[in-house]
């Protein structure tokens, strides 16, 4: 049976870390996918839900990826 909802088997924190974890100051949904053992699509659904309650910031890059960071640690606009 299938249930909407977060994965009880990954939690909230565990997404958070994966993207605290990357060489990057910033991940992708690929590379939390591949950390924490759930699909890409997955956690790109996960991410937009914390994305929307506020625990982390995200951009797409043009027609391309999103990309995942915590408050404080990149922003997406840069200087030039």
């Amino acid at each position: 049976m299938s249930t909407k909802g977060p994965d009880p088997k990954v939690t909230d924190s565990e997404l958070l870390q994966a993207v605290m974890s990357t060489n990057e100051p910033f991940a992708t949904a690929k590379q939390v996918a591949e950390q924490v053992g759930l699909s890409s699509w997955r956690v790109r659904q996960r991410m937009s839900q914390l994305a929307g309650s506020g625990d982390i910031q995200r951009s797409q890059l043009g027609n391309g990826p999103y990309i995942y960071w915590l408050d404080g640690s990149f922003n997406s606009e840069s200087e030039t």
